[in-house]
């Protein structure tokens, strides 16, 4: 049976949507201890498919995902789909509010329930964690008596570790939504309705160079769905570009566009074709 490696420890967002994916697929799933973990798991040969999240409807970007990514040598992005995203306040039960002195998350859930928390636990002080789950956890597993501890997680997670739900849907838009990506080895074929991500570096002494590129595009009518930009850990002031657009890699128009693209950046990657979600 294929594996499918997710952002674990059991209980997280990422868990929900590869049990989401597995409903029509058969993969034995397999919990990592980062997103880092996870992508190089399947880039080095481990595991043979990974999820994980790229994207939040309200934080933007998940940078963590990103920066491994581009990165790695052999993966390709091969589907994409969404998931709704609850967030809930879980706490040890018989916990109030009004005690809570600190509180454990992933970055994006704590980004994307900053008015809640704000209103509701002011004074609390915010500590980062590498999944909603393993906060989860550490708030299980807490003993000290001088600080009252919580996190933000899902249902599942607050089952899992005994713990009980002090606020449900807590998110500061209720229709938040995260874009995960499987990722794998194999080239997705052209399905008619497709999409391609890219990164690329530009060169630094190059005015207009973005610009430039975007123009590459436009004249050839390719629509382009998301820009980012990361800095690129190499010298301040370079930035690596995450593009996606409309269309597939062996598409006429978009393998010209490519090609004329990569004769003006310092570097391209192709992260992956692969269908538009439905």
């Amino acid at each position: 049976m294929k594996r499918l490696a997710f952002l674990g420890p059991y209980g997280t967002f990422s868990e929900d949507a590869a049990k989401k994916y597995n409903e029509q697929n058969h993969y034995e799933l397999v919990p990592m201890p980062t997103i880092y973990d996870v992508i190089t798991s399947v880039d080095n040969g481990e595991i043979e498919e990974g999820i994980v999240p790229i994207e939040n409807s309200i934080e933007g970007a998940v940078n963590a995902t990103l920066d491994v990514l581009v990165r790695s040598k052999n993966i390709k992005i091969t589907e994409e789909f969404d998931v709704n995203i609850v967030n809930n306040l879980i706490v040890k039960p018989g916990t109030a509010l009004a005690e809570i002195t600190d509180l454990y998350s992933f970055y994006q859930p704590i980004g994307q329930c900053m008015n809640y928390i704000r209103m509701n636990l002011p004074k609390t002080r915010i500590h980062g964690t590498n999944s909603t789950a393993e906060a989860a956890a550490f708030v299980s597993d807490y003993n000290e008596k001088n600080n009252i501890v919580a996190a933000i997680g899902t249902r599942n997670a607050a089952a899992i570790y005994n713990l009980e739900i002090l606020a449900e849907n807590i998110n500061d838009y209720p229709d938040t939504v995260t874009r995960f990506v499987i990722i794998g080895h194999r080239e997705q074929a052209q399905s008619g309705n497709d999409k391609t991500s890219i990164a690329f570096v530009t060169h630094a002494d190059r005015p207009g160079g973005l610009y430039e590129i975007l123009g590459v595009f436009s004249k050839r009518s390719i629509n382009l769905t998301k820009i980012e930009s990361r800095p690129s850990k190499e010298s301040l002031g370079q930035y690596i570009f995450f593009l996606d657009m409309e269309g597939h890699k062996s598409d006429v128009i978009v393998g010209e566009a490519l090609s004329e693209v990569q004769k003006i950046v310092v570097s391209l990657k192709i992260l992956g074709s692969y269908p538009i979600k439905k």
